[in-house]
């Protein structure tokens, strides 16, 4: 697998996808149990900031991307699909970091209607331990980013679960299992704010996570805390007022001061991505190795931001 299938990036959901909803704590989502305990990257979305714009995952996987868009393109046969909540996924395997890639979907969904559109374009369906399942060959479109077979699940029409066979099989046991949340991803979802619409959690070696943080244009301003963190979760509040809540983990103090200072700093993190912003730091703390805290902004200013990250990315993407 190449590193730009691997390398983090934003996912733009489209609204069209999902149906105003309040929004619920990211600790009472009905998804995260589901999540293999393995996961390095865990991201969800509750719904978008607004019904004519479009909701984003900040921090996942060119994989994740493609997998949402696939399973959008699959289940669009069914008319009444409804789409509450996103969680996207990734991790390690012996086939490489990050290889395997999961996203879930929760609402309703007509898993007869779908599978049936399918089998009419010759889809293959297997069972796992009594689920059927639509197995998903790389798609003519994307051969060149997507070669991995995938598998689709929709467990009682409510939940589609897609990805890699390691990843769905996973959460599948989990679900028969009724498996709690991972202790792990627990604790990290625990402290984000219950107002966030979107939210972001990685967990892997620092090496790992500066290899994979491809950012171009951007590198000069997050190099300095993405060379040293080992833990980054965040959380985002949409808005007229945006705000980004976040929290670094490292493998020092004195590597957690030097990421406090760059985050002291938000126009020039923002900056980086070519945007000329208000951006100023609500708060911010250091305990240990751990800091944390906030940026306030302007929503459109962070709307911009958002594009101009999502316009560097790609077009990093389109370089290789």
């Amino acid at each position: 697998m190449t590193t730009l299938q691997q390398s983090i990036g934003v996912c733009t959901l489209m609204a069209a996808s999902f149906v105003a909803s309040a929004v619920a704590a990211p600790q009472h989502s009905g998804l995260l149990a589901l999540v293999p305990e393995n996961a390095q990257i865990v991201a969800g979305i509750e719904d978008p900031h607004n019904p004519d714009s479009h909701g984003r995952l900040l921090l996942v996987t060119h994989n994740d991307n493609l997998d949402y868009e696939d399973c959008v393109s699959i289940t669009g046969v069914d008319s009444h699909r409804r789409v509450e909540e996103v969680i996207e996924a990734a991790a390690t395997s012996e086939r490489g970091e990050l290889a395997e890639h999961l996203v879930l979907l929760a609402g309703r969904f007509d898993q007869k209607r779908v599978f049936k559109a399918a089998r009419q374009n010759s889809a293959r369906l297997v069972s796992y331990k009594g689920n059927e399942i639509l197995v998903v060959d790389p798609l003519p479109r994307e051969l060149n980013a997507m070669r991995d077979v995938r598998w689709l699940a929709i467990l009682n029409d409510e939940v589609a679960i897609f990805g890699t066979q390691q990843m769905v099989s996973a959460a599948i046991d989990r679900a028969a299992e009724r498996a709690d949340i991972d202790p792990a991803l627990a604790e990290k979802i625990s402290r984000l704010r219950s107002d966030v619409n979107s939210w972001d959690v990685l967990a892997m070696p620092s090496d790992m996570l500066a290899r994979h943080f491809e950012l171009g244009r951007m590198d000069a301003a997050w190099t300095a805390v993405l060379d040293s963190a080992d833990e980054v979760e965040l959380g985002i509040r949409y808005g007229g007022k945006a705000r980004v809540d976040f929290a670094v983990h490292s493998a020092s103090e004195k590597q957690t001061r030097a990421i406090a200072a760059v985050l002291d700093r938000p126009r020039l993190l923002l900056a980086a991505a070519g945007t000329r912003t208000k951006a100023h730091l609500t708060a911010l703390s250091v305990n240990g190795a751990r800091v944390e805290g906030s940026i306030a902004l302007p929503g459109n200013e962070f709307d911009n931001f958002l594009e101009s990250f999502y316009r560097s990315r790609s077009e990093d993407s389109g370089s290789r």
